[in-house]
């Protein structure tokens, strides 16, 4: 019996399935190969053997003959590693981690143009030379972890510069100077894949099958009143089937949004490569701390959160993290330390990126306010710390006093603020002049649905994310001051400013009847928005604008009510950076 021939459609299938799987498995051989620098183990090795075997093989049935070579080679000189006969040299290492971005690269063309598209040769020109090159390290094997080697939820890399060379989209090239915008790292394009648990599904399953039960009570119900029934009974059964389909619906929303949320690992996996490249260009070495993989996010926040995490890692550490001799003049260990952290904080995932490196320069951030005109000189006077230190996200901000080939553009951070602001999260920078810097990023467990706290003024509603409120008051008119025009309420000892609802959205109101402040967080001081009434709190499905709303101004979004009405949700971000720094500069 012949076989029969793979029709168009499945193949298809099979190939989506080879590029997310490939893309998962290079990423976890890179993470190997870099931890491999400081905890040699055979065990790990071995695990990076089997990887490329599989892409080797996978890649030969579907006729991809370039990435198959490639994963060939690679695995010759892993065979010879494993074997004791290739020590693990920085060269050795360089060379395959070149060999494993080359592979991804690969995958992403096949993934975009559904065909290689890079030429190959030269590389493994380097890797049969290599291989073939006898080893003049001695034939030791790698020492195993006393404890296994298994994947650690809290762990540390060491990571020391030897010399590599970082990969760009064209092919194996030397970074140079000029290339700020560059990724350090090669990340790869999103997926528009997401693979579920089984049980997740099966608790889907369970859940759609009750809903169906709740819909045909109330189908039933339904004919029952149309044909005139309004007995008591029937009101009962409407009640209660009404409050089963609330039930099953709650649920449903539950596990479809843990059916999204996948570790934050996924994340946090490709920061050691990341800093090895980074220590690489600037010479300097770090013990990198990586906590809280464990923590679950949405999958497409994991995504967009690549570029801002790869900005501030560079300024963590050509910014933050001094050269060993000036570590040692300053009396500390000539090894700085990174830590990259996530954890829940209630609905929100905090993920802090921490260097016990020079801090930040206040006087120097103040000084290049004044140089660039953002504020005169006595209002820079009045910033405090937290203040001043936030003009970093200022676009074009910056206080290096010379380039690198990976920062000092005052390129990068605005783009951090932007994006996360983009998820409806917030950033938060905490530093001390010669000891530290702390940057915090808060973000909503998933983008659909949030907690909103709804408001009006005059008589329309809007949304305000509950993330962002602190608590909401009713003060006296006596704590409210005017400052150069300016409202102020001075609560607690804390002075804070205040914007109304109504300039906000320019809707016509009576300022009597704004007499409620939702006390909002933000990265400087909190700032107080008067309302005209809270109606209350409520989750929300945000739904996007449309192509010809979306430039309406302090709006992120739109939801719907039960009785149909739509509400617009504030864009607490920009309101605070428009109307805020007015206040905050009075």
């Amino acid at each position: 019996m012949e076989d029969q021939p793979i029709d168009q459609e499945e193949l298809q299938e099979i190939i989506g399935e080879f590029i997310t799987e490939s893309v998962e498995l290079v990423d976890t051989a890179i993470r190997d190969i870099v931890r491999l620098e400081e905890e040699p183990s055979t065990q790990t090795i071995n695990s990076v053997f089997r990887t490329v075997h599989t892409i080797k093989g996978t890649s030969g049935f579907l006729g991809f003959t370039t990435l198959s070579a490639l994963a060939h080679k690679t695995e010759d000189v892993l065979s010879k590693v494993r074997k004791g006969d290739l020590g693990l040299s920085p060269d050795v290492i360089n060379l395959i981690l070149k060999s494993l971005d080359v592979m991804r690269l690969l995958v992403e063309d096949i993934s975009s143009q559904g065909k290689e598209a890079r030429d190959v040769e030269h590389l493994l020109a380097e890797l049969r030379t290599i291989q073939e090159k006898k080893d003049q390290t001695p034939k030791t094997v790698p020492r195993e972890r006393a404890q296994g080697h298994g994947t650690d939820l809290k762990r540390e890399i060491a990571i020391e510069p030897d010399g590599f060379e970082a990969i760009k989209q064209d092919g194996p090239q030397e970074h140079g100077a000029g290339e700020d915008e560059q990724l350090l790292s090669t990340m790869p394009k999103k997926e528009q894949t997401v693979r579920v648990e089984v049980r997740k599904l099966d608790e889907l399953m369970n859940l759609v099958g009750e809903l169906v039960i709740g819909k045909n009570r109330l189908m039933l119900l339904n004919a029952l009143f149309k044909d005139g029934e309004t007995a008591r009974p029937a009101l009962e059964s409407l009640a209660d089937g009404t409050n089963h389909i609330e039930t099953i619906t709650n649920n449903l929303q539950a596990a479809v949004m843990r059916a999204r949320l996948v570790p934050i690992s996924r994340l946090f996996n490709k920061v050691p490569r990341l800093v090895r490249d980074l220590c690489s260009m600037s010479g300097k070495e770090v013990r990198l701390i990586i906590e809280g993989g464990e923590t679950e996010l949405d999958k497409s926040l994991i995504e967009t959160l690549h570029d801002p995490l790869t900005h501030i890692m560079r300024n963590s550490i050509d910014h933050g993290i001094e050269p060993p001799e000036e570590r040692r003049r300053k009396g500390k260990a000539t090894r700085g330390v990174v830590a990259v952290k996530a954890r829940y904080e209630g609905n929100q995932v905090a993920i802090e990126i921490l260097d016990d490196g020079k801090g930040m320069d206040v006087r120097a951030i103040k000084a290049k306010i004044m140089e660039k005109g953002l504020l005169q000189a006595g209002e820079v006077e009045r910033l405090s710390t937290g203040e001043a230190i936030n003009y970093i996200f200022v676009p074009g901000f910056s206080t290096a006093k010379e380039l690198t080939s990976v920062s000092g553009r005052g390129v990068g951070m605005d783009v951090v603020k932007t994006n996360i602001e983009r998820m409806n999260g917030q950033v938060y920078v905490e530093s001390k002049e010669g000891e530290f810097t702390k940057l915090t990023i808060t973000l909503p467990l998933t983008l659909a649905i949030i907690k909103a706290l709804l408001v009006s003024v005059g008589s329309e509603f809007y949304a305000i994310p509950l993330d962002v409120v602190l608590e909401v008051i009713k003060p006296r008119e006596a704590l409210v001051k005017t400052v150069q025009g300016h409202e102020l309420l001075v609560l607690r000892e804390l002075t804070v400013p205040l914007v109304r609802l109504s300039d906000i959205v320019s809707c016509p109101s009576d300022p009597v009847e704004e007499r409620s402040v939702i006390l909002c967080k933000t990265p400087g001081r909190p700032i107080g928005i008067r309302v005209g009434s809270v109606v209350g709190e409520e989750e929300v499905v945000i739904k996007s604008l449309g192509e010809f709303l979306k430039g309406v101004p302090w709006i992120a979004g739109a939801t719907i009510r039960g009785d149909g009405r739509v509400v617009l949700i504030l864009d607490l971000a920009r309101i605070v950076e428009h109307f805020g720094k007015q206040h905050f500069a009075a």
